[in-house]
């Protein structure tokens, strides 16, 4: 019923950057502060401080930043207005680990201030920042709750398997296990919580030597697997994360 009435409260960064590369990044702001029924120089400026903008950055062209800084002010843009409500998709997209840690730390500031932020992603270090997550795969929720509670509540547990030659038998308990991934040499196989994992998995090796199983906390990653082959689709299928 009013939807510009609902604009000024939303803030939305898109995965391609939604800034115009041939303008600077102060000329977009001006641009998108007049998008959002003016908003004062000041603020502006306040944003860019907090985003991690510096002077130069204002006066540079979006298409000749870094895909990091371009981030930054990408999100600038997006908050400009004081937005009650963030949509951020894929927001860490091709940014290196020290560029996604400073961005998740200028999210917690948002929140902090009372800033609802919704994330869609596929970066397990992401969804592990959030407070609540809701897992979805074709369009249907699979579960939300917060990371911790999702592993809990998957009811996987992680048999590691060390073994030589480990490629033979990383080979064998794929065939048996789809969802079987590796980590360095060794071997992890999502078994349900409360099985002894020894009983699980030696009976679907042979002719190798099976030097240690233990178990191990699943992580998020694990978790997700599993939520998405509980579903009945392959392991392997992508699904899709939601934020919060």
């Amino acid at each position: 019923a009013d939807p510009e009435g609902v604009r000024r409260h939303i803030g939305y960064m898109s995965q391609t950057f939604s800034l115009y590369r041939e303008l600077t990044v102060a000329e977009n702001l001006r641009f998108y502060g007049d998008v959002y029924g003016g908003v004062p120089e000041r603020r502006a400026r306040e944003v860019s401080m907090t985003v991690g903008l510096d002077e130069r950055d204002l006066q540079t062209r979006v298409g000749d930043l870094a895909t990091g800084v371009r981030q930054r002010a990408a999100l600038a843009a997006a908050v400009l207005h004081d937005p009650q409500l963030l949509f951020l998709d894929e927001p860490t997209s091709g940014v290196d680990p020290a560029g996604r840690r400073d961005f998740w730390t200028l999210m917690r500031t948002l929140a902090g201030n009372g800033t609802t932020i919704v994330t869609s992603t596929h970066v397990m270090a992401d969804v592990e920042r959030s407070d609540r997550v809701a897992l979805m795969n074709h369009g249907r929720v699979l579960a939300c709750a917060s990371p911790a509670e999702l592993r809990a509540l998957s009811g996987t547990a992680i048999a590691v398997i060390e073994a030589d030659p480990w490629t033979r038998a990383y080979a064998q308990l794929k065939q048996r296990f789809p969802a079987t991934t590796l980590r360095g040499e060794r071997i992890h196989v999502p078994i349900a919580a409360g099985v002894d994992p020894a009983l699980v998995i030696m009976p679907a090796l042979h002719d190798v030597a099976v030097h240690r199983i233990e178990r191990a906390d699943p992580t998020f990653e694990d978790a997700f697997v599993s939520y998405i082959a509980a579903a009945g689709n392959r392991p392997a299928d992508t699904g899709e994360l939601r934020t919060v």
